[in-house]
This record gives structure tokens, sequence and C-alpha cells, in this order.
């Protein structure tokens, strides 16, 4: 097999990205001095996304597109497109996020002569209205500037690095390693980069932690993180993604850690409170009975009330 000459490969699943696919993908074909592929998985979008990527992908050799017949979600159009790469390092982007300017994967490659799992750099919030960014609030790696395999998934897992996918170049033999003890491909929607990130760090040697700012998080109220406890069938869908991420990440874990990762967490709380605004007597009972068949109390005991 021949080595590869790609530096990076970028990684965007897309669903119904017609409004930010393009500018996506430009931050990334604008980056300097580094030999880069761009792979998209349109994610069975039903918008413009299909036709835009197509448009793109004739007019730049760097970019490949896969269409899915069918939504498959995040958790495995990232596997699959890590699975179709062939860079030295993988880099997760989202559909609606972009690299700060045009030199962030050039950067961060000159951390790499150490040959690191893992660099971990900074998140910058932005707001776009129109033609205008407004920045935020940025957040990254906190005080962890280097660790280990005996202490990185303690880190992780204890909130001292922070386990978003994005904003982590990843090697790829690394990534991909992670992928086959995974072996999953279920439609997991929440949760995705969390049980991600605890595959990948239980496997990496070398993590590396920078304050370099490079990437451009958007924060709107119609994302997938904003809307979910719009609706009933929405916290239902949290809710059986909080118990796939539960099993996925305890194959991980050690038994301390997986009770310290559940106990920040306290995600069974947040959900049913969510879930009794809609004050829908059969989905609650429902989902009563299922934290109940996992010994999963509530603090509150609000699910006395539905047996």
């Amino acid at each position: 097999m021949a080595i590869s000459n790609i530096d990076i490969s970028v990684i965007i699943p897309a669903y119904n990205a017609q409004n930010t696919i393009n500018s996506t993908v430009m931050s990334v074909l604008l980056q300097k001095s580094i030999n880069i592929e761009i792979i998209v998985i349109n994610d069975g979008s039903v918008d413009n996304t299909k036709n835009i990527l197509e448009n793109l992908h004739n007019k730049y050799k760097q970019i490949q597109v896969f269409n899915m017949d069918l939504n498959m979600g995040p958790f495995y159009c990232r596997q699959f497109g890590v699975n179709q790469s062939s860079g030295k390092y993988i880099l997760q982007l989202d559909a609606d996020d972009s690299l700060r300017h045009q030199n962030v994967l050039y950067d961060l490659l000159t951390l790499t002569n150490d040959s690191p799992d893992i660099i971990h750099f900074w998140h910058q919030g932005v707001k776009i209205n129109g033609n205008i960014i407004e920045n935020i609030s940025a957040w990254g790696n906190l005080n962890v500037k280097t660790a280990n395999n005996s202490n990185m998934l303690r880190l992780l897992v204890q909130g001292q690095i922070h386990w978003l996918i994005h904003g982590k170049l990843i090697k790829r033999d690394t990534f991909v390693k992670a992928i086959h003890l995974l072996n999953d491909s279920r439609h997991l929607i929440y949760g995705d980069d969390e049980v991600l990130c605890i595959a990948i760090f239980s496997v990496a040697s070398y993590y590396k932690g920078t304050a370099y700012v490079g990437y451009n998080f958007t924060q709107k109220e119609e994302s997938v993180t904003g809307s979910k406890y719009s609706n009933i069938n929405n916290i239902i869908k949290v809710i059986e993604d909080y118990f796939s991420a539960r099993d996925l990440t305890q194959r991980f874990l050690t038994e301390r850690l997986f009770t310290i990762r559940n106990s920040i967490t306290q995600d069974q709380e947040t959900n049913l409170e969510n879930l009794i605004k809609f004050n829908d007597t059969l989905a609650i009972t429902k989902v009563c009975q299922m934290y109940e068949e996992r010994g999963l109390l509530t603090k509150s005991s609000k699910c006395d009330l539905y047996k």
C-alpha cells in the first residue's frame, strides 16, 4: 500500500446544511501550505445540501462526497469518514462551523513533530449575522498541556480535558483503532462526541494541549444541541441516546471512572424534568420504566407518580 501524502483529512458530516456547508468547506479549502483532503458525508439531507456538495466536488479535486440514502446520524458518519480517509491526521468539523483563518491546519501540523496521538486546540464561540461574525467566548483544554496513557482517560472523564470530538487533531491510526474497538454504528445524535473521545483516549498514548484558537463554533438556537428539548420526540431521542452513550462508554471505563462519569453528567435528572414539562403520561411512564430497569432512580423520585 502506497504511503499517503495527505497531511490532514477533514471529516464533515452534513445534514440539511444548505445555509452553511459552502462556507464550512471553503474555510478548509483556503488552508495554506499543507496537503489536505475533505470528506463530506451528506447524511440523507432533504434540502439543497446534496446539490451544493456536488458542485463543490466538481470544482475542487480535494473534496470527496458520500451520500447516505437515509439519515444515519453523526456517530455513524464520523466513523464512516475516518474509514474513507487517507491522511496522517484527522480533524472532525461540523457542517455549520469553520476554521478561523488560512493557517490553522499548518500551525497545528507544526505541533506534530513529536508525533502526538491527539492535539487539542481551542474553540471560539461565534454568532453570525449576515457577514458579521461576533466572538462570544473561547474554550478548550484547561490546564492540561500533556498527558499519556496512564492519566489521559481519567483527565477526560473528570472534565479536565474537554470531551468535544472537534477541536482535536487526531492521528488516523489511533482513530481507526478506536473505531474497531467500538464496532458500533447505531443512530446516535446526542453523546456521539463523548463516546468517540472516550474510545480514542482509551487507546491513545500521548495527548498534547495547546491554547491555539483555531475553530469557530457557531452558536445558534436551531442547532441540534439547541433544539434537543424543543419537543417530546426530541427529548425521547435524547433519553434513548443517553442510554446508548452510557452503554458504549462503559466498555472503555473502569468501574471507578464509570461512576465518576455518571456522577458528573446527571443527565437522567435533566432529561426527565424536561420530559415531564410536556405532561405526556404514556411517554413519562415508558421512560420511568426504562430508568427503573437500569436501576437509575432520580433524586426527586418523580417517577413515583407514574407507577
